[in-house]
């Protein structure tokens, strides 16, 4: 038998880079003005601590071509999408803190296309973060009956748990359900999240739609 060709159709591409962060953008993560955000899921008692300011990279220039950067790259280059006739809009950021005993409920991020977070100071055993795919959304089965696996792979696979690191960017489709676990550790976990929209061009004819 000949060497199959398999293909991982209809992906929902993830983006994963590291950057050495200047001192000047660790210390702006860390020290924006921080209210408490109540998680919505019982089963936590905390959803950790948002700041205030939900445009915040309107207003830090270093972090925001740091950030757009590594979207220009996965929007324009690993998407390929029209860079003539769409555009990226900011849409929303904020800064987030998760003392021990912090968490995130599962969630999406509604009203933007893409989505990230830049990791700026994280202690050991602060948490994860999980993408993972709604019950009922078919892959290679659907939920209804899931045979057991040996091993997780990218064919079979409905979640995935990556371990956040200092200085990591992640870049995702907005509506991509993602949890971030139990804080752990000692000390505080900041990071950066981010929302983005496109303007622009929209398909041709009479599907043709202008933003």
């Amino acid at each position: 038998m000949n060497e199959p060709q398999i293909l991982a159709l209809f992906s929902q591409p993830l983006y994963i880079n590291m950057e050495k962060l200047p001192q000047s953008i660790i210390d702006a993560v860390g020290h924006t003005d921080h209210e408490v955000l109540e998680c919505n899921d019982s089963l936590y008692e905390k959803n950790g601590l948002m700041s205030k300011d939900r445009q915040w990279l309107s207003t830090q220039p270093e972090t925001r071509e740091l950030v757009e950067r590594h979207l220009d790259y996965y929007v324009y280059e690993t998407l390929g999408i029209a860079r003539e006739r769409c555009q990226l809009i900011h849409q929303s950021s904020w800064c987030n803190m998760h003392t021990p005993g912090h968490c995130g409920a599962g969630h999406c991020h509604t009203n933007s296309m893409f989505s990230g977070v830049l990791y700026t100071q994280i202690p050991e055993n602060s948490g994860t973060i999980r993408f993972h795919i709604p019950n009922m959304f078919p892959t290679y089965v659907t939920q209804t009956v899931l045979p057991d696996i040996r091993e997780s792979n990218i064919y079979n696979m409905r979640e995935v748990e990556i371990l956040p690191q200092e200085g990591m960017v992640i870049c995702f489709p907005s509506h991509l359900n993602h949890t971030i676990g139990v804080h752990e550790g000692v000390g505080k976990r900041f990071s950066m999240a981010f929302n983005y929209f496109m303007k622009g061009a929209f398909g041709y004819d009479d599907n043709a739609l202008t933003l």
